[in-house]
């Protein structure tokens, strides 16, 4: 898939919130707190769980949906949904 492939470009190209604003603009939707990480079980019990921005754009792939997880230091991990046909 083409758009897996520019993905990893973007992720390699884009580091942080910022530059990922500048370049694409305000997301079509975002999610503060939308995305939740839970750590490591300890000693029986659950691991604490972190919740991180999401910011999701539509239109940037005409075959996927861009997610953009923002973390606490604004540097960002980028991933995508194949877009339902």
């Amino acid at each position: 898939m083409e758009d897996k492939n520019r993905v990893f470009e973007f992720a390699s190209k884009y580091r942080t919130k910022a530059e990922v604003l500048t370049a694409w603009g305000q997301p079509d939707e975002n999610h503060p707190g939308g995305y939740g990480i839970s750590g490591p079980e300890k000693e029986g019990r659950a691991g604490a769980t972190v919740f991180l921005d999401l910011m999701r754009y539509n239109n940037i792939l005409p075959t996927a949906i861009v997610e953009v997880i923002v973390r606490p230091d604004d540097r960002v991990n980028i991933s995508y949904s194949v877009r339902p046909k």
